[in-house]
């Protein structure tokens, strides 16, 4: 399998309540205090970071993930994807995902024009998630991860349209706050330009809502293309530190508004 790829890569890093709360004996307190629910709004006490380096094209997912590339076997091209990952990964997704060749930017519009200019991360096919409704695209894992991350790509974009990001993580019924990467789109580039994902230091989630939309063009029907999907079940903290060590990487809280990368 090819090794993951990508130009813009964007990381969203969540930490709750427990993590908090060394600092909050220290005195120092975030909006929502310590603790499952402090102040009873239904948002546990989280801090969330988002992460990114933009533009480096030798960037790689951390070898801790284990990547789900979408690469038949199992399956071909627009086959559902649901739990066809649940034996060896432990992951589930959700109703809407299918199965996309992407092979060398489908340049002959071999089947469709999702992938007819833009190369995927890796390998040659990637997947489509469509949704007449707006709902995320959720997925489920059997034992919780501490950390999760794929690569997205908004489909029939205009150049400079403003996309938002979104991932969601749950430990049971619990919401834990939720962290966007805002980004332009272009048809500047050769491969997808942005990965999101997710770190829980000490909540792990066992499930994940993720949803890219327009900012610029609201509409009931959103549809991208996901690829390389990685989780870590155990070890984030190592995992994240090395990513924090890492040169060429921004920070900020909650939301990240990825900037293109110098020429």
């Amino acid at each position: 399998m090819a090794a993951p790829f990508f130009g813009s890569l964007a990381w969203i890093v969540a930490a709750a309540g427990v993590f908090a709360a060394p600092a909050a004996a220290q005195g120092q307190f975030h909006e929502n205090g310590a603790g499952p629910d402090p102040d009873g709004d239904t948002n546990p006490a989280t801090r969330t970071y988002a992460l990114a380096s933009i533009g480096a094209e030798d960037a790689r997912l951390d070898p801790r993930f284990r990547v789900i590339s979408f690469e038949p076997p199992p399956g071909g091209h627009n086959d559902a994807i649901g739990d066809q990952y649940a034996r060896r990964y432990g992951v589930n997704f959700s109703k809407g995902l299918k199965r996309q060749i992407c092979e060398e930017g489908q340049r002959y519009f071999r089947y469709d024009t999702f992938c007819a200019y833009i190369a995927p991360p890796s390998g040659a096919y990637a997947a489509h998630y469509r949704t007449d409704r707006r709902d995320p695209l959720v997925v489920s894992f059997k034992t919780p991860v501490c950390a999760a991350a794929l690569s997205i790509y908004p489909i029939g974009g205009r150049e400079g349209e403003r996309f938002e990001a979104t991932l969601t993580p749950y430990a049971g019924d619990r919401k834990l706050k939720p962290a966007s990467v805002r980004f332009a789109w272009t048809s500047d580039t050769f491969r997808w330009r942005t990965m999101v994902g997710g770190f829980f230091l000490d909540q792990s989630a066992d499930r994940v809502e993720i949803l890219v939309e327009s900012r610029d063009n609201e509409a009931d029907i959103v549809q991208f293309l996901v690829d390389d999907f990685g989780v870590i079940e155990t070890d984030c903290e190592n995992a994240l530190e090395d990513i924090r060590k890492a040169t060429g990487f921004e920070v900020a809280e909650d939301t990240l508004t990825a900037k293109p990368a110098e020429e």
